[in-house]
């Protein structure tokens, strides 16, 4: 668990410290989430905090023969975006003054929107690292005449490893300076050859892989260009191989989000151009994450109705009432839960939840402690019986040309035949239904005659 330090919410000045292993900042475009990673670098910067963050616009491009170049110069040109070149200077000052520029080697002096362009960097990095520990274990060899037992793994060795744990399918090399893929049992290619998805991966496996241990590494959108089935497999395997690092993750994909239930996730609700408005989600009793983000993701208010996203309940309900995020949750009981939890949840005060149940077998003075949660039952037993009122078959009538009279005396004949058949079942379950409710109600302490 490591400090992550923003921006108080609605204040100019102050700031908040939040603890967590990892930090999720999703919100609607223009909400102010990339901006908010931005100050969190910058924060951690001041505070001498190890700090690196991925932008939302990166270029895949690199060259085919990486350049080779000392240790100490790839890692200030990853980090910092250049390596002044300064023979007075000692490797601290050229780090300082590196550091000092970043705002504009880096990013351009745009760090909200310049397209990051470094794959040479972090490619040249993984590279003089490799050597670095190839020589020595060399010399190490040479001096003692003894071979090492183990090798020590390479920032390249663990990025192999990581791209091997999400990319079976597909092989990396590296050999002269040079990336190469290759399929299993075919012909190598080269790494300009990779598709898109295959340089983004292997970018932000090399990305990590090359941070300074225990950084804070900001990644904003980190599902860009990575196919579904792969993007939690990615950020696990990284998360797992730099276990000393803490991410943040800055993202308008709420199964993004939601796909990581042990991140604590922050909703940018809105940015003025001087202060942001957001809010600490926190878990609510009964409700999955991903149901949780996509209420946070809509502003219209919620109706919970029973159903599937594919049953009659949501594909009526969503058109009588398009005005409402409607949200199947199953059983009613289900729809019950959700809506006292919403209503009750802190930080969902804004977002008005309302609950639309089947009438079933409840009594008036069940629906009527019902409605005080917020919980409504259309006037029917059941919402298929909603197709058999006079509205709905007299525009049925006129759609078919047919005498609403004719049509409502056949509906009526029926109807009747066939609740005449089940009339027992039908009295039984209403029976039952109303001995559950009442014992449901018994409160076994009671010591009174009533």
């Amino acid at each position: 668990m490591v400090n992550v330090i923003l921006p108080k919410p609605n204040t100019r000045d102050q700031t908040e410290v939040i603890e967590c292993s990892s930090l999720i900042i999703i919100g609607a475009n223009g909400s102010g989430k990339s901006r908010l990673g931005i100050q969190i670098e910058a924060t951690a910067d001041r505070n001498g905090q190890e700090v690196h963050r991925i932008g939302a616009q990166r270029s895949l491009v690199f060259r085919e023969r990486i350049t080779p170049k000392s240790t100490h110069e790839a890692q200030v040109s990853f980090l910092y975006g250049h390596f002044p070149e300064n023979p007075k200077w000692n490797l601290n000052e050229v780090v300082a003054h590196a550091k000092q520029q970043k705002e504009g080697s880096r990013w351009g002096s745009r760090p909200e929107s310049h397209l990051l362009n470094d794959y040479d960097h972090v490619l040249s990095l993984l590279i003089a690292n490799e050597h670095l520990r190839n020589s020595k274990v060399t010399k190490q060899a040479v001096a003692t005449g003894i071979k090492p037992a183990e090798v020590p793994k390479s920032p390249l060795d663990r990025a192999f490893a990581v791209w091997q744990a999400v990319m079976p399918h597909r092989e990396l090399e590296l050999d002269d300076n040079r990336i190469y893929g290759r399929a299993p049992g075919g012909d190598r290619y080269s790494g300009l050859g990779m598709s898109d998805g295959e340089r983004v991966a292997f970018y932000l496996i090399a990305q990590a892989m090359c941070v300074p241990p225990n950084s804070l590494v900001i990644v904003d959108e980190p599902e860009v260009h990575l196919h579904k089935a792969i993007q939690t497999i990615l950020w696990d395997a990284i998360e797992r191989e730099r276990a000393d690092c803490t991410f943040i993750y800055i993202t308008h994909d709420l199964e993004f989000a939601a796909s990581h239930p042990d991140a604590t996730i922050i909703w940018a609700k809105s940015f003025n151009g001087s202060v942001w408005d957001w809010v600490q989600v926190d878990p609510i009793d009964g409700f999955p994450t991903d149901l949780t983000l996509q209420i946070l993701g809509c502003r219209k208010p919620v109706l919970f109705v029973e159903g599937t996203a594919e049953s009659i309940d949501t594909n009526l309900y969503r058109r009588i009432y398009p005005e409402y995020h409607v949200l199947p949750r199953g059983s009613c009981h289900k729809v019950i839960e959700s809506t006292r939890a919403l209503r009750s949840a802190d930080g969902f005060h804004g977002t008005q939840a309302f609950g639309l149940i089947d009438r079933d077998f409840r009594s008036d003075a069940e629906l009527n402690a019902l409605e005080k949660d917020g919980v409504l039952a259309i006037p029917v037993a059941e919402v298929e019986n909603m197709f058999c009122m006079e509205c709905v078959l007299g525009a049925a009538a006129m759609h078919e040309e047919k005498s609403l009279a004719d049509v409502m005396r056949e509906v009526r004949r029926t109807v009747v035949a066939e609740f005449k058949n089940a009339l027992v079942d039908q009295a039984t379950k209403h029976s039952r239904h109303e001995v559950h409710h009442l014992l449901s109600q018994f409160d076994g302490k009671s010591r009174n005659r009533d």
